[in-house]
């Protein structure tokens, strides 16, 4: 049956008209949602991008000023072997043995110190703004198979730059013996560093690209 038999030629065509506008909207629609995925999945990971960074930072930091602590940790267990005792922190090591460093061992102290001002505590102040404007991966509003994970992590990384920025504040502005800012060594001040976030973040990183392209 011919349903448009008796239309009128003018009606006929407005109605085809009509359904092919309804369809143009529609797929103009689909394309524009499609589009909007795609902004939100790329800039999700820009996002986590960045933060990565900021682990590959916090960790060069860390190790360079490692590298200094063991070659004054050395020299201390040579120029004063007598405040070398079992159990005792570098940090601890190094205040007790402050007053009589060596040019050389002040030297190292200094640089020592000053990474934890400047590198760092600034990687560190990054990281927490980062974590303060995230709403989505610390939440696991953002679905992938490691969101719990890396939510978890996020949270308890959150938590130890607040401790590290505290006890910063306290250990390290006024008083020229302390080079270091631990939460997790023997003191045990406060939470460490999250182990493994910077792999996990890796992995949720290859998640996102592959689902952009």
């Amino acid at each position: 049956m011919d349903l448009f038999k008796n239309v009128p030629d003018w009606l006929g065509t407005a109605i085809v008209g009509a359904v092919f506008a309804a369809v143009g909207y529609g797929a103009k629609a689909l394309l524009e949602w499609r589009e909007r995925r795609w902004r939100e999945r790329v800039g999700h990971e820009v996002r986590l991008h960045e933060f990565s960074v900021l682990l590959e930072q916090s960790c060069a930091f860390f190790a360079f000023q490692q590298t200094l602590v063991k070659r004054l940790m050395e020299s201390l267990k040579k120029t004063q072997p007598e405040e070398s005792a079992e159990g005792i922190g570098y940090e601890a090591m190094m205040a007790r043995c402050y007053d009589r460093f060596t040019d050389g061992e002040r030297e190292l102290h200094g640089l020592i110190r000053f990474y934890t001002q400047s590198a760092l505590r600034s990687v560190n102040q990054a990281m927490s703004a980062w974590l303060k404007q995230d709403t989505g991966f610390k939440t696991g509003l953002i679905s992938f198979p490691q969101q719990a994970e890396l939510a978890g992590l996020l949270v308890r990384l959150e938590i130890h730059l607040m401790l590290w920025d505290a006890k910063y504040d306290y250990w390290i502005p006024d008083d020229p013996r302390h080079a270091l800012v631990y939460l997790a060594d023997e003191l045990q001040h406060g939470m460490g560093f999250p182990t493994g976030i910077d792999e996990v973040v890796k992995s949720v990183l290859n998640e996102l690209r592959a689902r952009r392209s």
